[in-house]
């Protein structure tokens, strides 16, 4: 792939893999030049996630040899929600990153780690589906290992590794993101939620989501955008499922993209 000026790298931090095809064709017609590295299922932004993540931006540098000014970083799910963590710490202080993203992306991110938790126990509660109760029951473990507990007894831990805590002020380290273009895709299909899941907008992605754009709003940045992409999620066999990225309408996500590097 021939790397021209504008340069964009996208960590996918999940087990899913960026199955948006049309995503990485427009990409290659239009010079933009995708890295993505993965590390499968990783509950937080943490000293070996980091590490990884700079070490494959470092390794891109040094053989791709980008304009580090027209560097943006994206993400699915949990990847989606440390691409956010990734661009906070950068901004706050770049001698901890190997880049500086321009912008940032994320496709459908879970962002608050405390809301996180208390919509894991309450899916176990409800035990209605299987694929909700074994998710809850394995990101409660992974957490309580991170944080050393729930966030009750850990707040600072939650709030420190969270894009945004809708409980601190100015949503806590999302205010970081005030000065640069953010976007948040989400298929906020209530009524799938409830008949697939038995989830409702307290367990749903997009209510942090909203919060922290319109946080972002209110500190002045007109740059940060909710993407609203109801009934486009899709899984590549064709299944409905909100949670998919095939929510990012590629040819707009290519122009956002040209447009945040010119």
């Amino acid at each position: 792939m021939v790397v021209q000026n504008p340069f964009f790298t996208m960590p996918l931090l999940q087990k899913i893999v960026l199955n948006n095809v049309k995503l990485t064709e427009l990409a290659f017609y239009n010079h933009l030049l995708m890295i993505i590295p993965s590390i499968n299922y990783n509950p937080c932004l943490n000293a070996v996630t980091l590490n990884f993540l700079n070490a494959a931006f470092n390794d891109m540098l040094k053989k791709y040899n980008p304009p580090q000014e027209k560097i943006i970083i994206a993400g699915f799910s949990l990847g989606g929600m440390n691409a956010i963590r990734y661009t906070e710490m950068a901004l706050e202080n770049n001698s901890t990153t190997a880049i500086k993203p321009k912008a940032v992306y994320a496709v459908d991110p879970p962002l608050d780690y405390a809301q996180g938790y208390c919509t894991a126990l309450r899916s176990i509660e409800k035990n209605f589906s299987a694929i909700s109760i074994n998710e809850a029951k394995d990101g409660i473990r992974k957490l309580n290992s991170q944080f050393g507990g729930a966030p009750d007894k850990f707040p600072e831990k939650y709030i420190q590794y969270s894009p945004y805590s809708r409980s601190e002020k100015n949503g806590g380290n999302a205010a970081i993101l005030k000065i640069i273009p953010v976007r948040i895709y989400c298929d906020p299909d209530i009524n799938w939620w409830m008949k697939n899941r038995r989830m409702d907008y307290y367990d749903m992605n997009a209510l942090n989501q909203t919060a922290m754009i319109n946080q972002l709003n209110i500190l002045g940045n007109e740059k940060a955008e909710f993407i609203n992409a109801l009934g486009k999620g899709y899984r590549i066999e064709g299944t409905r499922h909100p949670h998919s990225w095939s929510i990012v309408d590629a040819d707009d996500c290519i122009n956002w993209i040209k447009k945040c590097l010119q």
